[in-house]
């Protein structure tokens, strides 16, 4: 009887034990089912975050790319605009120096002090030797100013100043090449015949050097205090200059500083030994004084 009772207490601890176990067992498939469902969740979650995202970056790509777009046709654009602004400012040199000249100073005059790098850029387009335009280089007719030095605008070397000036003309006929072959200054030995000679002949109406000095160096041509200019014939019966290059090299002027004061403007290069270019205002119209190493 005995036997039979411990006999039930340990089939009824297997079993309670059995029970247990699977209890347990059931507990953690159930709790194993449940993180597999939330990780399957959390997956799909993702899943959808990510193609939301991708979605979201394939929109901003094309944003982008709109973008992109749009920056580049406003800088064609910008170079376009700049490249037309720069023809209209050829324009107007071409067209207009003396306009354009006055404009520059003024702007310089009332800025007094304060100088900027855009101004100074302007100045040094207003001086620049040559014109680049239309495929082609034009002299600056101012540019024969800078070609001497002298303390007084009265010094200036006439010679000099038109070596280059584009206000002078081949001619293709010239009759009076037989009194400029007896000239001192013709250096082809007598030479009269415009075929034979080894460089253009250019003429330059006294009439047009006359307002070139008239509107930028306010003075007439009677004043200059030179009359026997290297490199130049004058002939009263025609009124007109001569000379003969076939080069190309006009003179320049690059201004790094400017420096106003009182009715004067001055202009400084990179180095001391630069020459300093001296404009004054005189009324509302400004004029070139000096050009010269200080």
């Amino acid at each position: 009887m005995r036997n039979k009772i411990i006999i039930g207490i340990i089939l009824f601890v297997i079993i309670i034990a059995f029970l247990f176990q699977k209890i347990n067992y059931e507990s953690k498939i159930i709790s194993n089912n449940d993180r597999i469902l939330q990780y399957e969740n959390e997956i799909s979650d993702l899943s959808m975050l990510q193609e939301k995202s991708s979605k979201e970056v394939e929109a901003i790509n094309w944003d982008v790319k709109i973008l992109e777009d749009k920056n580049e046709e406003l800088v064609k654009q910008e170079e376009k605009m700049e490249e037309r602004f720069n023809d209209l400012k050829y324009d107007l040199m071409l067209n207009n120096l003396s306009y354009y000249w006055n404009y520059i100073w003024e702007d310089i005059y009332k800025s007094g002090e304060n100088i900027s790098e855009s101004q100074i850029a302007d100045i040094n387009f207003l001086l620049q030797p040559a014109y680049n335009y239309m495929d082609s280089f034009i002299v600056n007719p101012l540019s024969g100013y800078f070609a001497s030095y002298y303390n007084d605008i009265k010094d200036i070397d006439l010679g000099k100043f038109l070596r280059y000036s584009p206000i002078g003309i081949i001619p293709n006929e010239l009759p009076e090449i037989k009194m400029l072959s007896k000239h001192p200054n013709w250096p082809f030995d007598g030479e009269d015949n415009m075929n034979k000679l080894p460089v253009p002949i250019h003429r330059f109406e006294r009439d047009l050097v006359q307002i070139l000095f008239s509107t930028y160096a306010g003075i007439n041509l009677d004043e200059l205090s030179k009359t026997d200019f290297h490199d130049l014939i004058y002939l009263e019966s025609t009124n007109a200059y001569y000379n003969y290059t076939s080069d190309f090299g006009p003179a320049s002027f690059r201004c790094k500083m400017v420096v106003v004061e009182g009715n004067t403007i001055k202009l400084y290069g990179d180095r001391k030994t630069d020459p300093v270019l001296t404009i004054v205002k005189i009324g509302s119209n400004y004029f070139i004084k000096s050009h010269n190493i200080q």
